[in-house]
């Protein structure tokens, strides 16, 4: 069902990518530039609306499809990423001051504001990057919170994994990239997910994962999923204590919602399997129960039988 969920991602991303390489990049910029931070809200709507009409009729994409998607969704991403050299020139449409006066974590433009849906791609992601020399100065607290407020973090579902995802995003932004150089960057982002409180009446009623923190909350739990071996003994307790904590405010349609593993899906992929001791007892069934299918996935001293996707 998991595969089901991210294949309609994927189909959304490829949809909206296939448009990035046009050569009029002012006009389909304009055009997609709201698509894309919108991305991730309608992958949600879809995993709500289309998870359960796949779980009754059993339709299933074939792997060569998949693949196929993937492949068209790499080839655009090369493409945009071509077109996106050079968008540091475009840093003037925002600056220093505009930064400096506004409070910490805010944004100078953001997909609220008035020339968001006239702005190109590249602009936008421009006016969203922060010069190195403020970044530089802000204490790693404070970067966590623009961490979380990135207007682009829906990006790390338009890859083939999420770490690529988020590591494309530490090279477009150097608030993720300053951050993730220092030392205390684990301390500073569990301060900020331990502070983090979704609402998930947004969520529910809206489908809006970025109003309603749902996003930020995804990217911080894939993060420490991603850095789970680098995390002391007290990093992980004081995460998985929070992790429970706000597994157990979620409605109980959220907590179906394929990203709800997120934490132990980029723990598995990113060290090969999920240690029993730190799986919460709320998900043991569901997280068992996930990896059941083509490979073996070793969690704690027993082994099941785990599907790939």
């Amino acid at each position: 069902m998991k595969k089901m969920a991210l294949m309609a991602v994927s189909l959304m991303v490829c949809l909206y990518l296939a448009g990035c390489g046009s050569p009029d990049r002012n006009r389909q910029g304009r055009e997609q530039l709201t698509a894309q931070t919108q991305a991730a809200d309608m992958a949600l709507a879809a995993d709500m609306k289309q998870e359960n009409s796949w779980q009754k009729d059993g339709t299933q994409l074939a792997a060569e499809d998949t693949a196929a998607l993937q492949e068209e969704a790499q080839d655009a991403q090369t493409e945009w990423d071509g077109q996106e050299e050079g968008s540091q020139e475009t840093a003037g449409l925002v600056t220093i001051e505009d930064w400096k006066a506004l409070p910490v974590g805010e944004y100078p433009i953001t997909p609220d504001s008035p020339e968001w849906k006239t702005m190109s791609s590249s602009d936008a992601y421009a006016a969203c990057n922060m010069p190195k020399e403020y970044a530089e100065s802000l204490s790693s607290d404070d970067l966590s919170k623009y961490v979380g407020n990135y207007p682009f973090l829906g990006d790390i579902m338009m890859f083939n994994s999420i770490e690529d995802g988020i590591n494309t995003l530490k090279e477009r932004s150097t608030v993720i990239k300053e951050l993730f150089s220092r030392p205390d960057c684990n301390a500073a982002l569990l301060k900020e997910y331990t502070d983090l409180s979704c609402d998930y009446k947004i969520l529910e009623e809206q489908n809006d994962m970025s109003s309603s923190r749902y996003m930020e909350q995804m990217f911080l739990e894939a993060y420490f999923g991603i850095h789970y071996s680098n995390l002391s003994d007290e990093e992980i307790d004081t995460f998985l204590e929070e992790y429970e904590q706000k597994y157990k405010e979620r409605p109980e349609d959220v907590k179906d919602f394929s990203t709800a593993t997120m934490f132990y899906d980029c723990i598995r992929d990113s060290i090969g399997y999920v240690p029993e001791d730190i799986v919460i007892d709320g998900m043991k069934d569901k997280v068992i129960s996930e990896y059941i299918g083509i490979s073996t996935l070793s969690i704690g001293s027993c082994t099941y039988n785990s599907k790939m996707y």
